[in-house]
């Protein structure tokens, strides 16, 4: 496994002044790459839902981002850019109030720097990725829903995970106990269609709010800064939970008119038990809008 970290232009560099000039493009030294891990070319599965089935998926040389995009990473892109992004971010769990409006810099709960950025459209996404791309020469874009797999799940096994119990999922930040202890009554009211002057079924509503996640407690009601948690074999974090991801990809319109859905892997902080240990499928959200529980990583093409 080869960790890169840092790099400019293929140089391990850490320098913050000045920039330079090559081939008519400008470089900044003090631009830097999110970490990430070197994967080697190979096979995969991915799931086909058209056919219910896993099919073989080649995957060339490529890097992935060893963790999500976190929120220091998206200001600078924001500040260097000059790009102002306020994509549509509506409360995405009954943790908040249902018509509440957030932002990247106010998602709803407690964020710094080195947490993942949530409340970012796929568009926000590919704004970074082509920015960063700009300022350091390198062929960065999110990565593909074969390259997500392939890291997620190494190896040619299909991914089966009804076997892990719910305590070993919080080794990852999924909805758990302390999501579950963070949602007011109020939001099991809206849910359960329950009028809020109604108070005969709090003690109802109590348990529920009891049994919503899974039987553990990761220690995070949402967000956790990235890398809280173990990394897998190829050294990435949070693949299963913290924030699910956008993929370089969208889905086709399911009829004329209709929007298209682009692509998402991975669990989150509001996954519950099922959710989180079927992210073998892959999810699709609308590409304008931005989720208090959607982030991104990046992806580096190899090949030159």
């Amino acid at each position: 496994m080869k960790i890169n970290i840092g790099n400019v232009c293929g140089l391990i560099v850490f320098s913050t002044i000045g920039c330079f000039t090559l081939l008519g493009s400008v470089y900044s030294q003090s631009t830097k790459v999110p970490p990430t891990t070197s994967i080697k070319s190979g096979t995969t599965l991915i799931w086909n839902d058209s056919d219910t089935s896993f099919e073989r998926v080649e995957v060339l040389d490529f890097e992935i981002g060893i963790y999500e995009v976190t929120v220091a990473e998206f200001e600078q892109f924001t500040e260097d850019s000059g790009k102002k992004v306020n994509s549509d971010c509506p409360a995405s769990s009954i943790a908040h109030e249902r018509h509440a409006k957030f932002n990247w810099k106010k998602p709803g709960f407690y964020q710094t720097g080195n947490y993942p950025v949530v409340c970012v459209s796929w568009r926000d996404a590919q704004e970074y990725v082509k920015w960063l791309s700009d300022r350091t020469g390198k062929k960065i874009r999110l990565p593909t829903v074969a390259e997500w797999n392939m890291v997620r799940y190494p190896g040619l096994i299909e991914p089966d995970e009804s076997e892990i119990s719910k305590v070993e999922l919080c080794n990852e930040n999924i909805g758990d106990q302390s999501f579950a202890n963070a949602i007011p009554i109020s939001g099991f009211r809206r849910q359960s269609a329950i009028a809020d002057n109604d108070s005969s079924r709090d003690e109802e509503l109590e348990k529920k709010r009891k049994y919503y996640g899974a039987d553990c407690e990761d220690g995070f009601e949402f967000t956790s800064p990235v890398g809280s948690f173990k990394s897998n074999k190829f050294g990435a974090h949070d693949l299963r939970g913290n924030v699910s991801e956008w993929m370089d990809g969208c889905n086709p319109p399911t009829a004329p008119g209709n929007p298209a859905f682009c692509r998402l892997k991975g669990g989150n902080w509001a996954s519950g038990f099922s959710k989180s240990s079927a992210d073998l499928k892959t999810g699709s959200a609308f590409p304008e809008r931005g989720y208090q529980y959607i982030g991104f990583r990046i992806a580096i093409s190899s090949v030159e």
